[in-house]
């Protein structure tokens, strides 16, 4: 934190501690992870412009690790989907082979 001269006042003190602008990034960040969308959260923080609201809307460690886990459970899913797929595939070839064989016509 830094000491800013205070407005209100006329500038005659300081104080230490946040400023509202800090507020307003926290804000941004915490609207962002939760789903509130960018085009909203940029209404509401009064951002005009996608340069600005991306210099607020900073990325940590923590949401490259979560996009991370993301992306791996997704790929879990599909390869999960895939392995139900053939399974479901080969039940159906097995039953129609089956079928084949207990037909009179062949």
């Amino acid at each position: 934190m830094r000491a800013t001269k205070c407005e209100s006042c006329g500038g005659e003190r300081e104080y230490e501690g946040l400023l509202f602008r800090d507020l307003r990034r926290t804000g941004i960040r915490n609207m962002i992870r939760n789903g509130i969308p960018e085009k909203v959260a940029m209404v509401i923080s009064g951002h005009k412009t996608r340069s600005v609201f991306d210099r607020y809307n900073i990325t940590n460690y923590a949401d490259l690790v979560d996009a991370g886990r993301k992306i791996r459970e997704g790929r879990e899913r599909i390869e999960q989907q895939s392995k139900e797929f053939s399974h479901r595939i080969a039940t159906v070839i097995t039953k129609n082979d089956a079928d084949d064989k207990t037909d009179p016509v062949n």
